[in-house]
């Protein structure tokens, strides 16, 4: 937009790149009176959807005085009144003017160029939504729904345009990399993720997460970061979470991580305070993924704030066990892994396939597949919820009745972990008997 394409409604005007307004004295000519020193604009306004609440924010533009745009900037619904963003986001040389009605001049005029403004959806999470009547797996990229992840997890993304014959034999995957009792768990849970939302519905969503153990050397992080890589295009460097960020950071941007897989890198307390820390953080981020759901919190109007909890899969990277207890302890697996474990060869291969989107490209499939044999004239998703509970309450049953014969007593929650790996391995291998 250029500076003459702005509508200025009355008594608006401007004057030397300034904005200003016009002012009349009584039998008078109007004279011009400067509020700022720049001209800012509402470019769009963006109706941000993070699967709990819907909340607004507007994207400014703006001239300095020479007529010269300014960067756009994003600014939330409830810092748009103050006028901060001004010096936060484009200096100190852009001044107000003086005077108690400065401002809500400013804000008046900001509003009234909103009529010619775009009006975008955007949604501030992954996964599976119901849009105009169809089933969606919403991930940064794509061209059709705009979707936006903050800090790190903005590597998300699936990979649409690959070759399918490269996608498919990439799916040797379970086999080459490291020895299966640590690959087959991995593959499964990636595999799983695609499914929490519609499993939650069925009553058996997971409530675990998988812990990658092993001391340095072992390239834990590494396998880790390629397991993730069916959701985007990571690296041991650039992973979504660590434990060097808040419990509360984590399970905030876990809720927005729906129906994929994560990786919460390197627990590997080096000093006592360290370790009281990332034991307390370890303890909320298992009870969060073990039980699924949030804290109950209050606003400054001490009205009900919305739950957020962990809505996709996680796998923990750890040098040795957290110390949180047995309860804390029931609600991972651990998968260790030895500093010759891994295949040093077929890794550098699999990395190439993850560093050219092969890998999130197979995901995309994936979840196309599931669409179009599961959710296609599926509007509510209740037919697939139902499937899926008779998948799981019959693998419960055969696992139980297995512990039974071999008189092995099975834990309620360890059954339930074993059935969501079994129903991940399960769909990921139907779905390469779907592709031949």
């Amino acid at each position: 937009m250029e500076l003459n394409d702005l509508i200025f409604p009355a008594p608006y005007a401007v004057k030397d790149g300034c904005l200003g307004y016009m002012k009349s004295e009584k039998g008078g000519e109007p004279y011009f009176i400067k509020l700022c020193n720049f001209v800012p604009f509402i470019a769009s306004q963006l109706i941000v959807d993070d699967g709990a609440e819907t909340k607004v924010r507007v994207e400014i533009g703006g001239f300095d005085f020479r007529g010269r745009p300014l960067q756009t900037i994003t600014v939330p619904d409830e810092k748009f009144n103050s006028l901060d963003w001004v010096r936060n986001n484009w200096g100190y040389e852009f001044n107000l003017e003086t005077g108690q009605t400065v401002k809500d001049r400013i804000r008046y005029f900001l509003q009234a160029t909103a009529v010619q403004a775009d009006k975008k959806k955007v949604y501030a999470a992954t996964g599976w939504k119901r849009i105009n009547d169809q089933w969606e797996f919403l991930m940064p990229g794509d061209e059709t729904h705009t979707v936006c992840l903050e800090g790190r997890c903005g590597v998300y993304g699936f990979t649409r345009d690959a070759n399918l014959d490269a996608v498919l034999k990439s799916l040797s995957l379970p086999y080459a990399v490291a020895p299966r009792n640590v690959m087959m768990p991995l593959v499964a849970f990636a595999f799983l993720s695609p499914l929490n939302s519609f499993l939650k519905r069925a009553q058996y969503e997971p409530k675990t997460v998988l812990m990658l153990c092993g001391k340095t050397g072992s390239k834990k992080s590494t396998l880790a970061a390629l397991i993730c890589s069916f959701f985007g295009r990571f690296s041991t460097t650039e992973l979504p979470l660590s434990f060097r960020d808040t419990a509360n950071s984590i399970i905030r941007q876990s809720f927005a991580l729906k129906d994929v897989l994560t990786v919460i890198d390197d627990y590997h307390p080096s000093t006592g305070k360290d370790a009281a820390q990332m034991n307390a953080s370890a303890q909320m981020i298992f009870r969060a993924y073990g039980n699924r759901v949030g804290r109950g919190r209050l606003n400054a109007n001490s009205e009900p704030m919305t739950d957020r909890y962990p809505q996709g899969n996680a796998i923990i990277t750890a040098e040795f066990l957290p110390d949180v207890g047995e309860s804390g302890t029931a609600r991972f697996i651990t998968l260790e892994l030895g500093r010759t474990d891994v295949n040093n060869e077929e890794l550098s291969y699999y990395q190439q396939l993850a560093a050219d989107g092969i890998l999130s490209a197979c995901m995309y499939q994936y979840t196309e597949w599931i669409k179009e044999k599961y959710l296609t004239g599926d509007k509510t998703g209740d037919e697939f919820v139902k499937y899926l509970a008779g998948i799981c309450n019959d693998c419960r049953k055969e696992l139980a009745e297995k512990g039974n014969h071999n008189r092995i007593k099975l834990r309620d929650r360890l059954l339930d972990d074993m059935v969501s790996l079994h129903v991940g391995f399960s769909f990921f291998c139907d779905f390469l008997l779907a592709k031949n």
